[in-house]
């Protein structure tokens, strides 16, 4: 039997920053019974997500791909859990490109801290796990990558000791990193994503279908108790456009690693 997990979605009026938008709770992905929703990601293009469940203590992975309009096509066969069954490496917050067809990810470097990984198909076959290298990864706990649709630009948080913009440090705050995909197949040397967007408690970063909007998550003075979404966008290569806040979503609880379904013009 399949159980659906509860999300909150919302309509494309609410990307624009309607305040009649409504919050609707129907949701297009059926997991495991008894199985626990942690995390989802829909690719750029709308078709492909993958969802991280947790069940018995151990985590999951199941990729679906969309149609007649819904996800479908459930599946545990993919290279995540290939990983964990592998490696003993549990692979986190996964982020899809465009077409599917790379996975960037997060997972224990063998020290203690967390760095980048990324695995491509290739001729129908996954390769194996490749660290992003020194551009990217530091000693630091490198978290939440999030691939532009484009694949040009990264973005990724890095976790921060303390937080600044907030009254109270945070051990989840981080700041936003960006990098862009060099001629040579190389990644740049990774740079904060400046203010207003990166106040010092800025996590899970999303990348819209136009590969100039983010969506992510932040403690701010001007927010609620924990987490909220945000959203922003950058007219040229060096503006970014203060952060909106999307209440209609923001909760009393922390509100974490928003994706967004272009295909079906809902944000999750």
């Amino acid at each position: 039997m399949k159980k659906k997990f509860l999300i909150q979605t919302l309509g494309a009026v609410m990307i624009a920053g309607s305040s009649t938008a409504q919050i609707n709770t129907n949701n297009p992905f059926p997991i495991p019974e008894g199985a626990k929703a942690i995390s989802a990601n829909i690719s750029g293009n709308g078709q492909h997500a993958i969802v991280g469940v947790e069940k018995d203590g151990q985590t999951r992975y199941i990729t679906f791909t969309k149609s007649g309009g819904s996800f479908a096509n459930p599946s545990e066969n993919n290279p995540l859990n290939d990983i964990i069954a592998k490696k003993s490496v549990t692979p986190l917050e996964p982020s899809l490109s465009v077409d599917g067809s790379q996975i960037y990810f997060a997972a224990d470097n063998g020290s203690g801290n967390t760095d980048i990984y990324v695995i491509s198909r290739k001729n129908g076959k996954w390769t194996d796990m490749t660290a992003l290298g020194d551009s990217i990864n530091t000693a630091a706990q490198e978290r939440y990558p999030a691939i532009a649709p484009d694949g040009n630009t990264l973005y990724f948080t890095r976790i921060t000791e303390a937080a600044k913009g907030v009254d109270i440090p945070d051990p989840r705050c981080g700041t936003i990193y960006m990098s862009t995909h060099k001629t040579d197949g190389s990644w740049s040397k990774a740079k904060d994503v400046p203010e207003p967007v990166t106040l010092g408690c800025d996590v899970a970063p999303y990348v819209g279908p136009d590969s100039r909007t983010i969506y992510f998550s932040s403690i701010r003075k001007e927010g609620r108790s924990d987490f909220d979404v945000y959203y922003t966008y950058r007219p040229d290569a060096k503006t970014w456009v203060i952060p909106i806040p999307i209440d209609t979503l923001n909760g009393q609880y922390h509100d974490l690693t928003p994706t967004y379904d272009y295909d079906g013009k809902q944000l999750y």
